[in-house]
């Protein structure tokens, strides 16, 4: 989730552009904390509203439901013109569709924007998507179109600004909600699952003015992110992006990492709270080149448990860039496997990641697969995956078997 502007945008703290931020919230769990939501600013008919995500290549997604290949989906949004164009690609291992009516046992994604509830579900085989607007049959105003991908199907919708209730020139931002409902068996009385989330999309566009001064960057950072003086815990400049010569000014607090010059950029770590950054962003040494990196660790919530990401960040033509994932940490139902981490430094600095003794899992028991996008948790257990210790080279991450014997069990 990156987002990019200048200071003189500081007039409407909430107009950046490239950005949608999200809170996730499960049915029956805890409450989502208040965001913003921020979309991309495009020119008229970039998206062809046709089910597919092609046209969606550069513009910044977010992760709902963290890494669940079952009941997960990466949002987008974007403003064409005079149009609202939003994405959904969703991640369901088991796609689900009545023939004749939708009941609780069926797929079912459903977006509330500015008063109106946009109902969706998939196309499956001969049966053809149904879409409905408050109920009703959609308008011929409002385009929506679904696909089916390999890892579950995805849906396209164009808005016109006019339609959305409250809009005018000048309107800065919306509210809207998102929820997905995970059938999985048909018939079903009741969904597998439920998300829900609740964001506020920020309609405006990026100001080209000059920056009066390096505080000006910072007044206009902490008022886009919401973050006071007192959340920041990283105010330092380092060499992050190697594509250009010199340091650059980097900052840190909550859930936001930017980087500050004559605009700034910052990402949201994949985080639902505060309380789920586990190690708050610091800067490492972990090329030995005098360059540096951004590390955090977050806490995911999906399927049934919980997993702790620790992630690496570096920037590229100004922009901040995510380099590795590695899990150190799985828990499910009171069964958990942990790693220690740290780093070692020297002429070529070490990530070295340990298996802990794991907690009511063991060979036999543990049934999860490795995850598709960080590194797979250790295994005390396995004597190839054990740990291990990783280098980057360049903006790689490479891993490496650890030497002497493994100690845990």
């Amino acid at each position: 989730m990156v987002r990019s502007t200048t200071a003189a945008a500081a007039v409407e703290p909430y107009a950046m552009r490239n950005a949608i931020v999200v809170a996730l919230l499960f049915a029956g769990g805890r409450a989502a904390a208040d965001t913003r939501a921020n979309c991309a600013s495009l020119d008229a008919d970039a998206i062809a509203v046709d089910g597919m995500l092609d046209d969606w290549q550069g513009v910044d997604r977010t992760r709902i439901g963290g890494g669940d290949r079952d009941a997960s989906l990466d949002a987008r949004c974007a403003v064409e013109a005079k149009t609202l164009a939003m994405s959904f690609d969703v991640r369901d291992e088991h796609v689900v569709r009545s023939a004749v009516a939708v009941g609780p046992g069926d797929d079912l994604l459903e977006i509330a924007v500015a008063g109106m509830t946009i109902t969706i579900a998939p196309g499956l085989g001969s049966i053809a998507p149904l879409v409905k607007i408050d109920g009703k049959a959609a308008p011929k105003w409002i385009a929506v179109e679904t696909t089916l991908q390999k890892a579950g199907w995805s849906a396209e919708i164009s808005i016109p600004l006019a339609k959305l209730r409250g809009w005018k020139d000048g309107t800065a931002s919306i509210d809207a909600s998102v929820s997905y409902r995970d059938g999985d068996v048909m018939k079903a009385k009741a969904p597998e699952r439920t998300l829900r989330e609740a964001l506020t999309l920020s309609l405006g566009t990026d100001s080209s003015e000059p920056i009066a001064s390096p505080g000006d960057t910072m007044k206009a950072f902490l008022a886009s992110t919401g973050l006071s003086k007192t959340d920041v815990t990283l105010d330092a400049t380092a060499e992050l992006d190697r594509s250009s010569k010199g340091s650059e000014h980097v900052v840190a607090g909550r859930r936001i990492i930017g980087l500050l010059g004559d605009k700034f950029t910052y990402v949201q770590l994949p985080a639902d709270r505060d309380a789920d950054v586990i190690a708050k962003p610091k800067l490492a040494d972990l090329r030995g080149d005098g360059s540096r990196v951004v590390i955090a660790v977050v806490r995911e919530a999906g399927g049934q448990g919980t997993r702790d990401v620790l992630l690496g960040f570096g920037a590229k033509g100004g922009s901040i860039v995510q380099l590795f994932a590695v899990e150190v940490r799985r828990e499910r139902n009171g069964s958990k496997l942990e790693s220690d981490w740290s780093i070692h430094p020297g002429r070529k600095p070490q990530l070295v990641v340990r298996a802990k003794p794991a907690v009511n899992w063991d060979a036999d028991t543990y049934d999860e697969g490795p995850s598709g996008d960080a590194e797979p948790i250790a295994l005390p257990w396995d004597d190839d995956r054990w740990g291990a210790a990783y280098t980057l080279d360049g903006d790689a991450l490479n891993a490496h078997p650890l030497p002497g014997k493994r100690t845990t069990k």
